[in-house]
């Protein structure tokens, strides 16, 4: 229906028990059928992007 949609794109680092990092990936957005708040996690920012790109062809 054309809804406008906010998105926002989050990194959240992690240190392991080895004392190493990872990161996951958070995009955060409104881009459901009803406008709802809905998060969605990736293991890269590569993936993350595309699917905030994905999405805002949807709404």
């Amino acid at each position: 229906d054309g809804r406008p949609a906010g998105f926002t794109l989050y990194e959240h680092a992690f240190l392991l028990l080895d004392g190493s990092e990872t990161s996951l990936w958070e995009v955060e957005h409104t881009a459901t059928p009803d406008g709802r708040h809905m998060c969605e996690v990736y293991e890269d920012e590569h993936t993350a992007r595309a699917a905030m790109e994905s999405r805002t062809r949807i709404c």
